[in-house]
This record gives structure tokens, sequence and C-alpha cells, in this order.
């Protein structure tokens, strides 16, 4: 037995920068979805308590039993009206990677697009690697972009109504 090396590698030189760093940003990722999903959770919960509340009451029912305000109240509802309650659609067809690095205030922030366009914002932009703020940006560009087109087509809709008309007159002279 005294020619018998020990073979057993010292555990303190296999933990690497790299291994610690996956391990922070599974943990991180892992957090994110926990916050997500309780806040969809806490929603669903508003949205039963709230039909329960006498009218006019909700506000200072918010204050004593949960300590939300109203604002904080309506996001954590609307998350669950966008998120959860069966509206899975944004889930099943947004990468879902985008999905796992969402966090509650990007959640919020998206809230602010129409379903379909917040889904196609999802596909064609980095969520993950944006910032809240950065988010917001280019949520605010797209909001706009949307808006400008929407106004385009209403424009062009006009015209082609307006030449219709015209049309008409003329076929009827």
């Amino acid at each position: 037995m005294e020619n018998e090396k020990n073979t057993a590698l010292p555990t303190k030189n296999l933990r690497t920068p790299e291994i610690i760093a996956a391990e922070i940003n599974y943990i991180t990722q892992k957090t994110r979805e926990t916050v997500l999903a309780g806040a969809i959770e806490i929603g669903r919960r508003l949205v039963e308590a709230k039909e329960l509340v006498p009218h006019g009451q909700w506000e200072q029912w918010l204050r004593e039993n949960v300590s939300y305000s109203q604002s904080t109240a309506n996001n954590l509802m609307a998350v669950f009206r966008e998120y959860g309650g069966g509206q899975q659609s944004l889930f099943q067809r947004a990468n879902p990677a985008e999905i796992a690095d969402l966090s509650y205030s990007k959640a919020v922030a998206l809230l602010v697009l129409p379903r379909e366009q917040r889904e196609e914002f999802l596909e064609q932009n980095p969520v993950a690697g944006m910032s809240t703020r950065q988010l917001q940006a280019a949520i605010k560009e797209a909001k706009e972009q949307l808006e400008q087109s929407i106004e385009e087509r209403q424009k062009y809709q006009k015209q082609a109504g307006e030449e219709m008309g015209r049309a008409n007159r003329l076929e009827q002279e």
C-alpha cells in the first residue's frame, strides 16, 4: 500500500472563475423566472380579490392588506392578464431564451405594445441583452413606427376612398 499514490484531485482546483460565473448566471436566470412567475401569481390573486372587494374600497384594501400602491397592483394584474391566465401565446412563439431572461420590469415595459406587436418585437430584438432603459427606448421607437405606419395606412385609405368616389361620380355622369 505504501507504493499506491493518492490519485484524488484537489477539489479546490476544480472551481474556476468560469464555473462560478456560470453558476451565478444560472441563479440569476432562475431568479428572474421565479420573480416573473411570482408576479403573475400575485396578479392572479389581485384580480380575484378585486372582484370580491366592495366597490370603492379597493385602494384601501390594497394599503391595509398587501401594502401595494394602486399603480403596482395595476401592473401586477396587467402582467397576469397578459402573461398568465391562458395568454401563453407570447411564451410559445417567442424565443425561449428571451422569455427566460424577461425580468418583471421588462415584462411591465412590454405591456405598452399590443400583443401581436409585442411578439414580433421579442422575435426581432435582443431583449435579454438590453437593460430596462434600453428596452423602454426600443419600445418607444417601435410604438412610434407603429403609429406612423397606422397614420400612413389611414392616409392611403382616405386617398383610395377619394379616388373611388371620383371614379363613381365619373361613372354616373
